[in-house]
């Protein structure tokens, strides 16, 4: 199975390096400001499932990405700031550690040179992935295929690239605080990091996070691009438990229970809240529901269902659909609090999904508190590679489209079935920046240039407003709620959407409908 498993990577890697170096060559007579660079670079783009962006950096520092400006905190961080002619020197492709994109978190970056039609050095071409859905062939579990076995990937300095964790990912061993002080897994793991192959036994965190549980890996090294990765099965055992839940979600509970937490805060102060939080038999110990405190930079301050995770950098942490939870709370906490939705994987599970409600209050500009509520009735499988991937590729000819004919033209295309832009199941909307509405593939009862900040959700969340910072930070997913027009007053359709900027002034955005659920009326 360990061989299997290096033969799989080996490919993966080989098929992107062969891919990029044929585009660069493509590139090789064309210059940033030609239309068929776009072109070029997002026929790349297209053939990869859920890929977090590509982007071409010339010589001259002229960059063209797509999604256009999806790359932008990417190229921005040291490892690709530096890369320069000499980086090729005794190679054709550089395998980039784990950097932070603004709109996918951490993601693993492919680069290769790109040249002129004369021979002279014409800058690089970065192509970013998700590791969890490259390197993993069943992305929606965290075992290899159909296997029971875990794996995960580190290179020889100890930078881990792949995870069931996702939130880990970019961490490193030798340092990370996750991995230090009694009872963590660096001691048992450091035999992994300095070998380059074996077979050992370790003691690691379950994938809940919940207990540190005895297992047993076996692992071999890829060299790839500069690095020598560790790639590792892992068999460890697990008890599948059952979980129940409510088949209604009451905002009120929430609501509740987050705005005690927030006046305990403010009475009290921040250490003795924390103090409160993680006590066990303390003034919140006998709450029904998950509650927690996070700073604004992702750590967790408090959390007593998962005591394990406190102190540690979850900013990375994704749900079941790649939606970056934390990462989403900071930006509600940030305009005041809210709620927000969230597909949580249910440990041990066959692709289950718990879905649920979170609030979150603010305390001051540096933490906010929060509380969240689950429901599972009935069970939600998910194809989370399946769902993204026909999202961004029903944007693709709507970009395309774009670049050839113009805005006016795409916005009048998009109303018109037989213009080869509407996607089944999928419907499309085109928004401006300042919230107005432009264009849909299906019948919207607004007109144009009406102002859509002021929907929202059941919530009172505004949704458009979320779409337009999704758009603004590069592009990216997030989840829309409504009432189902054809269903009971109290069932919402819970939805998928995955956005992309067109330029600075105006954005699409596909949706996917997910799930029905209930609200229990207030």
């Amino acid at each position: 199975m360990s061989e299997e498993f290096y033969q799989s990577i080996d490919a993966i890697t080989d098929d992107i390096a062969t891919a990029m170096h044929d585009t660069a060559k493509e590139l090789s007579t064309l210059t940033p400001g030609d239309k068929e660079t776009e072109i070029i670079l997002r026929d790349l783009f297209n053939d990869y499932l859920d890929p977090a962006g590509i982007a071409w950096v010339s010589a001259d520092n002229t960059v063209v990405s797509v999604p256009i400006y999806s790359m932008a905190s990417v190229l921005n961080s040291p490892e690709l700031r530096n890369i320069t002619e000499e980086s090729f020197a005794g190679r054709d492709v550089i395998l980039i550690d784990p950097v932070m994109s603004n709109a996918y978190g951490m993601v693993v970056c492919f680069v290769v040179p790109v040249y002129a039609a004369d021979g002279s050095y014409n800058g690089y071409l970065c192509f970013a992935h998700l590791p969890i859905t490259l390197l993993n062939e069943t992305p929606d579990t965290p075992y290899y295929k159909n296997t029971k076995y875990e794996l995960w990937i580190s290179n020889s300095e100890g930078t881990i690239f792949c995870h069931p964790d996702i939130s880990t990912i970019g961490y490193n061993y030798y340092t990370n605080a996750f991995y230090r002080g009694p009872g963590k897994a660096f001691t048992g793991i450091r035999p992994i990091i300095e070998t380059g192959e074996g077979t050992t036994g370790y003691q690691y965190y379950d994938i809940s996070n919940s207990d540190i549980v005895e297992k047993v890996c076996i692992w071999k090294t890829l060299s790839f691009g500069g690095q020598d990765l560790r790639l590792v099965l892992v068999d460890s055992p697990y008890e599948a438990t059952e979980v129940s839940f409510p088949d209604a979600i009451d905002p009120t509970v929430v609501t509740d229970i987050t705005q005690t937490l927030f006046l305990y805060a403010k009475k009290y102060g921040k250490g003795a809240t924390l103090a409160a939080m993680n006590d066990p038999s303390g003034p919140f110990s006998n709450t029904d529901i998950e509650i927690f405190a996070i700073s604004t930079d992702g750590i967790i301050l408090a959390m007593p269902s998962k005591d394990k995770i406190v102190g540690l950098d979850r900013i990375n942490f994704q749900d079941a659909y790649g939606i970056r939870q934390i990462a989403t709370m900071i930006n509600r906490a940030s305009q005041g609090g809210g709620y927000l939705h969230y597909y949580l994987n249910l440990p041990y599970s066959e692709n289950q999904t718990i879905f649920g409600l979170a609030y979150v209050l603010p305390v001051d500009e540096t933490w906010f508190v929060g509380s969240r509520e689950s429901v599972l009735d009935p069970p939600h499988s998910f194809n989370r590679v399946e769902v993204r991937s026909k999202l961004i590729r029903a944007i693709q000819p709507v970009q395309e489209y774009v670049a050839v004919h113009g805005k006016e033209e795409t916005l009048a295309a998009l109303t018109d079935p037989s213009s080869g832009l509407h996607t089944p199941d999928v419907r499309l909307v085109a928004i401006s920046y300042d919230g107005k509405y432009l264009s849909s593939d299906f019948s919207y009862p607004y007109s144009i240039g009406d102002d859509l900040f002021s929907l929202t959700d059941p919530h009172g969340t505004s949704v458009i407003r979320d779409l337009v910072l999704i758009a603004k930070q590069g592009g990216g997913f997030g989840y829309v709620e409504a009432r189902d027009a054809n269903s009971d007053v109290n069932d919402f359709l819970i939805s998928l959407a995955y956005v992309e900027p067109v330029d600075d002034e105006w954005l699409i955005a596909g949706t996917i409908a997910l799930d029905m659920h209930s609200i229990v009326p207030s």
